[in-house]
């Protein structure tokens, strides 16, 4: 794995830092403070993240860590919020033996801050620029990604997930998502003041369509069946 020579936060991120967070992400860890860590030499990175994955992985997942192998495409997951994104994504991954990554908890990550903060404290437009931003920042092989809802607002992110990536879209109607969320205020949602669960799913729906490459409807669908039906399709 990769990373484009982007910085989109507030200082630079070393390689290493990104896809040690892919690798910790595989095993369910939360970092909340990835952004925090020590500007540290590389060598010494290289060191620590070598022991850190050879203990967690084995030595033969590190090539693929570090991408001096020529791994599959990625699986991108799109859809509305609760529709099961990262709780899917965590088990497709596991089910492929590849990397995992959800990208509302990169971004969190690199922010040191929650997904309501920033919308609180930057507004809508900066929490959507700063989505587009790590998006492009990203440049992943052989993993499943789980996006924020509201990154299909930007069709520069959508290509470049697109380029080395099938689209997933999950999809559920919008009286079971409507069950499902009920942290609206709290969750890092992006949406206007007064906008409902059903106006946000009207606006989305067309651009989940539009980028979609594959569509899974999960009505009255557990995890185990979900995962399966993308398994079956992507092999199909």
């Amino acid at each position: 794995m990769m990373i484009r020579p982007y910085n989109p936060g507030r200082r630079p991120v070393s390689n290493l830092r990104v896809w040690a967070f892919v690798l910790v992400s595989d095993f369910g860890i939360r970092i909340s403070d990835l952004a925090r860590w020590p500007s540290v030499p590389a060598c010494r990175d290289v060191i620590v993240i070598f022991a850190f994955c050879c203990f967690l992985r084995g030595a033969a997942w590190l090539p693929c860590a570090i991408g001096m192998e020529n791994q599959d495409r990625n699986i991108v997951l799109i859809g509305m919020p609760g529709v099961g994104k990262s709780t899917i994504g965590v088990l497709l991954a596991k089910a492929l033996g590849c990397h995992f990554l959800d990208t509302d908890v990169f971004m969190q990550a690199m922010q040191g801050r929650s997904l309501q903060e920033i919308i609180d404290r930057d507004g809508l437009a900066a929490f959507c620029q700063a989505e587009e931003d790590y998006v492009l920042y990203l440049d992943v092989k052989n993993t499943v990604i789980a996006t924020g809802g509201s990154v299909v607002y930007s069709g520069h992110a959508m290509r470049h997930l697109a380029e080395h990536g099938v689209i997933v879209h999950l999809d559920l109607p919008v009286e079971r998502i409507e069950e499902r969320i009920r942290n609206l205020q709290t969750r890092g949602v992006v949406m206007e003041k007064g906008q409902t669960i059903r106006l946000l799913y009207a606006e989305r729906e067309p651009l989940y369509r539009q980028y979609a490459q594959i569509t899974i409807d999960g009505t009255d669908k557990n995890h185990d069946q979900l995962v399966a039906e993308i398994l079956d399709t992507l092999r199909s």
